[in-house]
């Protein structure tokens, strides 16, 4: 008799359907995000004109220069080829802003000129934007690899928009100003940093922000600088920075490029 029992027992338990148990969200694994959604996020972080820039910045850097084009003296001297690798010599920081892919331009994508640091710093500010500091833009234009030029150590003068006196035979000076010879911005595609921010050094010279420091002429204390050069002779490298000019000087070779913090 228990025998005939057990054997109904064990029939009516495998005919029962089995049954998963319910585990509620909170108790599932964390995937990490695929690569996609990790690339996307990054993309947010900045407005849609702006690229995000974010590594590891080094503040103080040597800069070999193997080869001089001019008297390496001056303070304007071009050196055609840098020795591989640049040296970091300060403890590096990390970085992470956004920076205007382009420069400022105008309808016709001509980049903006004779713009103050005044101007710049308003049209910045009006596009909730704000000037870049001087290392932020030397980081945007030179990348982690702490490069002299934004395309790397050789110094060439058709991968960006410099020299036209020597390349275009135009002579950059009309009357005692410069002449107007903007491109349209992105007229040079290989004229872009690590990061893909383009025109960095030749078209215009940029306003950056620099620490306080005292004019050698007028005495007084001045945080404006000018990075990248322009289209005529000049050092057009990432680390060098011109300085001396007041909040209200402009020229037509003189635009503007912004930065932002993250969202």
């Amino acid at each position: 008799m228990k025998k005939i029992i057990l054997v109904s027992l064990f029939l009516i338990s495998c005919s029962k359907p089995q049954i998963s148990p319910v585990i509620e969200d909170k108790q599932l694994p964390n995937y990490p995000k695929i690569e996609e959604e990790h690339v996307e996020s990054k993309i947010n972080l900045c407005p849609s004109e702006m690229v995000l820039i974010s590594g590891d910045f080094c503040p103080e850097t040597i800069h070999n220069c193997l080869d001089w084009l001019d008297d390496s003296t001056k303070s304007y001297a071009r050196c055609k080829t840098y020795e591989k690798p640049s040296k970091c010599i300060k403890s590096k920081i990390h970085l992470s802003f956004c920076i205007d892919q382009y420069e400022q331009h105008d309808n016709y994508k001509r980049p903006y000129g004779n713009k103050s640091f005044n101007e710049c710093k308003a049209i910045c500010e009006s596009q909730d934007s704000r000037l870049c500091q001087d290392y932020e833009w030397e980081f945007a234009c030179s990348g982690e690899s702490m490069l002299p030029y934004p395309y790397g150590y050789e110094r060439s003068n058709t991968t960006c928009y410099t020299e036209v006196k020597q390349t275009e035979g135009i002579d950059p000076v009309c009357g005692k100003e410069m002449c107007d010879l903007r491109k349209s911005v992105g007229s040079y595609p290989m004229c872009k940093s690590p990061f893909g921010v383009f025109d960095m050094v030749g078209s215009e010279d940029e306003w950056v922000i620099t620490k306080p420091y005292q004019s050698r002429y007028t005495g007084n204390v001045l945080t404006t600088g000018l990075k990248g050069g322009h289209y005529s002779h000049g050092r057009n490298r990432c680390q060098s920075t011109t300085t001396e000019h007041s909040e209200t000087f402009k020229q037509i070779t003189i635009g503007c490029r912004c930065c932002s913090d993250l969202k």
